[in-house]
């Protein structure tokens, strides 16, 4: 009998060849919003709302933020005239496609990677405080495509 016995996949092994590694791509952020969204037009013409999320954590004591910068490439609805209107500050969960991409400074020559989040899901959790004159809305508020 050899040392090297060929191992047989079971079904198990066979189901998960079967599944796309795109539909692994994916992640949630749950975070203040870091600036008041954009809407900018690309060179091809396409208008992309960008944004910005700050997440927390670590210690009281040592406290991290990671930044994550977020694109939604959707014309004009109701979720992105939602989100535009959204200020700075407003807590948000964000459900959003995840890809890595490399660019090259134009500046200094030098190649990066960057991660990529398209937003595919956003809920509102609670918004920032209402400056003197404006109202503040309450609850859990969702926008989906």
């Amino acid at each position: 009998m050899s040392l090297f016995a060929r191992v047989r996949p079971t079904s198990s092994s066979r189901l998960t060849s079967l599944i796309s590694r795109r539909s692994y791509a994916r992640m949630t952020i749950i975070g203040n919003l870091g600036a008041t969204p954009e809407v900018t037009t690309l060179s091809n013409g396409k208008e992309v709302v960008r944004y910005v999320v700050a997440s927390n954590f670590g210690s009281r004591e040592n406290p991290k933020t990671s930044w994550f910068r977020i694109a939604l490439y959707e014309p004009k609805d109701a979720t992105r005239e939602y989100l535009t209107n959204l200020r700075r500050g407003t807590l948000m969960h964000v459900e959003a496609d995840a890809a890595l991409g490399s660019y090259q400074d134009e500046a200094t020559g030098k190649s990066h990677t960057a991660l990529n989040l398209i937003q595919k899901n956003m809920s509102v959790l609670r918004r920032a405080h209402a400056a003197e004159g404006e109202e503040q809305a309450s609850g859990v508020e969702e926008a989906q495509q």
